[in-house]
């Protein structure tokens, strides 16, 4: 039976925050097209056979990256937003000195470039006008 992992809280393993080394290094090594689509489908999101195919293709080599059945729902109350201090990228630039820099992974997202807030946390950013990725499925 393959274990499951998802982007939700619920089945982060052994209290850990963030994806697996693995899924990490999976959805990093995704085109940005791929790595956008998955993030912004909602639960049952297939508009037609194009679609279900390219989720299936993905959700295939996700399986045999990691070991694990990718898990598509939220947790109740969950929501995805765009990480505000990379922007979506997963990294910042650090300035070392006046000519050089390095670009490093963003601390608030943990370089997935999305962050999981719960119903309290998402209703502050809708009101500054910022919108969700994806929404907990009703």
């Amino acid at each position: 039976m393959k274990r499951e992992e998802s982007m939700g809280e619920s089945n982060r393993r052994d209290g850990e925050e963030g994806w697996s080394k693995e899924g990490a290094d999976w959805f990093n090594s995704l085109p940005w097209d791929d790595a956008k689509y998955l993030l912004t489908r909602q639960e049952g999101d297939v508009r037609d056979k194009e679609d279900e195919k390219r989720l299936g293709r993905l959700l295939e080599s996700y399986e045999k990256a990691t070991g694990y059945k990718w898990a598509t729902e939220l947790e109740a109350g969950e929501y995805v937003f765009e990480c505000l201090e990379c922007n979506g990228d997963g990294s910042v630039k650090v300035i070392v000195s006046e000519r050089d820099f390095v670009w490093e992974t963003c601390s608030d997202c943990r370089g997935e470039g999305v962050q999981y807030l719960d119903e309290e946390e998402a209703a502050e950013r809708i009101d500054a006008g910022y919108t969700p990725l994806r929404t907990p499925s009703t």
